[in-house]
């Protein structure tokens, strides 16, 4: 499926992460210097499309909890092996 450019450019993010790895919105926000508003429905959309999963619950790699984040999914790494969706 082709995304649209701000979807591919959001899926980026994810690039670097290995499946069940994500964020939430608060770090994509800082890590793509745009607001919550604009990213929120994005990612959700990419939820919807199966490359992002939401879970509660997460932890750093540190073992702290954190809250709630979007996780990579296979389709997801597909996805971004084939450019994000270009």
């Amino acid at each position: 499926m082709r995304l649209t450019e701000r979807q591919a450019e959001l899926l980026r993010q994810w690039d670097n992460c290995d499946i069940g790895m994500g964020f939430h919105f608060k770090d994509l926000s800082v890590r793509t210097e745009k607001s919550r508003a604009y990213i929120a429905p994005i990612v959700r959309e990419l939820a919807g499309l199966g490359y992002l999963e939401f879970k509660r619950g997460c932890w750093t790699d540190d073992g702290e909890m954190y809250g709630s984040a979007y996780l990579l999914t296979t389709a997801g790494r597909a996805a971004l092996a084939q450019g994000g969706g270009e």
